[in-house]
């Protein structure tokens, strides 16, 4: 990885791991099978349902005025950090909101057409991958309704790069 990166703050680290456990239990009512992170620095959930097992990278919007999925995204873009991109090898990046009541997903897909597209942009001295918003599957995460989160075989290319 070429980016150059922001010093880790420990305050924000609570922020995401609640926003993951969240995003667990929405998989579990949904249907996956669930299980979070084992180490620091592994994915962050890791889910089965179908045969298939996936990841998911869990990132919370601080962007104070998205909440429960009502008030429209304020932007027309989400980032994914450049250090986070190694997830779409297993998986799917997940945006929650700051009321963590709603979330887009972020397919590889989709992050692969986006990267073709625009490549990546320095953003708060980091590099990142700008996804269009309407690209994305925008998911209610106090619903129990199944959703399709586009996980399939044609997703996960374990042995391709991202």
């Amino acid at each position: 990885m070429e980016g150059r990166y922001k010093p880790y703050e420990d305050h924000l680290g609570n922020y995401g791991e609640v926003a993951e456990v969240v995003v667990a239990d929405w998989l579990a009512r949904i249907g996956h099978s669930v299980r979070l992170k084992q180490d620091k620095f592994g994915p962050d959930i890791t889910c089965e349902m179908g045969g298939w097992e996936f990841t998911v990278e869990v990132e919370r919007c601080m962007e104070k005025r998205w909440k429960n999925g009502a008030e429209p995204f304020p932007f027309s873009t989400l980032s994914v950090i450049e250090r986070r991109l190694k997830y779409f090898r297993t998986g799917v990046n997940m945006v929650v909101s700051a009321d963590m009541a709603a979330g887009f997903v972020i397919k590889r897909s989709v992050a692969k057409d986006a990267h073709k597209r625009h490549g990546m942009e320095s953003l708060f001295g980091e590099l990142r991958l700008m996804v269009p918003v309407e690209s994305c599957l925008l998911v209610d995460l106090t619903s129990s309704e199944p959703v399709d989160i586009g996980m399939s075989e044609s997703e996960l290319f374990v042995n391709e790069n991202a």
